[in-house]
């Protein structure tokens, strides 16, 4: 403590890094009461906003919060530019929204308003495309992917979102090079399952299975949607060329 008063450090500093040393070392009910003297003290700081993200959702009521989104929300009403919460806001509204309802308005008007802010942002423009690519508008999906390549031509998460949009256009050329892309930059896993089946579209079982086993060997988890569609895939490969899977 000494110590970080002699290098300049204030009383709420010192007690924030206790707070996430705390975190670091998953003793979470003593980071709770620094974190709690901290938002009593201060209840617009974003980084004690950010560690209480960290603790059990089912601790969040004790602060205010009905849950993480809510604390997404206030963060972003206190920094629409905070990137990297909103990102994740909008991962989980689309991944907890039906497509001919989600996501709200309120999502997209978010965007909007942080791509206002800072037009340059790659990922906002991804997300703007996500988010209409999920309401299967695939012209404007298309317009905010193109966007974001222009932006970031070496990412290999828009070609793989431009190539996964290309494909359920059945724009399979336009989809082959796209995901190829996806693959020489990031070696993008998904990529792999779409590549497989556009190659078993056209009848190349033998390099489908490929791309198909290779999503496989890299599942991530027993519960991988992907990896599952990709044994679907190695399945109809093998019935269409004779053989017992």
């Amino acid at each position: 403590m000494l110590e970080f008063l002699r290098q300049g450090y204030q009383q709420p500093q010192i007690d924030l890094l206790i707070a996430e040393s705390y975190l670091w070392e998953e003793n979470f009910a003593s980071a709770e009461v620094f974190l709690e003297k901290l938002l009593v003290e201060n209840p617009f700081d974003i980084d004690v906003l950010l560690d209480l993200t960290f603790l059990h959702p089912s601790r969040y009521k004790e602060f205010g919060f009905d849950g993480l989104m809510d604390i997404y929300q206030r963060i972003l009403d206190l920094c629409p530019l905070e990137e990297a919460v909103l990102l994740q806001w909008v991962d989980k509204i689309i991944l907890g929204s039906p497509g001919y309802a989600a996501p709200p308005q309120y999502a997209q008007e978010r965007i909007r308003k942080y791509l206002k802010i800072n037009p340059y942002s790659y990922k906002g423009w991804l997300m703007l495309g996500q988010i209409h690519a999920h309401q299967f508008q695939k012209e404007l999906a298309l317009q905010a992917f193109l966007k974001a390549e222009t932006i970031s031509p070496q990412s290999g998460v828009v070609h793989y979102n431009l190539g996964s949009l290309y494909y359920d256009w059945k724009k399979y050329d336009l989809a082959r090079g796209h995901l190829e892309q996806a693959i020489a930059l990031d070696d993008y896993l998904d990529a792999y399952l779409y590549l497989g089946a556009i190659l078993k579209e056209e009848g190349r079982y033998e390099e489908a299975l490929e791309k198909f086993r290779y999503r496989v060997a890299h599942k991530q988890g027993e519960v991988d949607y992907y990896a599952i569609q990709a044994m679907k895939g190695i399945q109809a490969c093998l019935e269409a060329l004779g053989q017992s899977p």
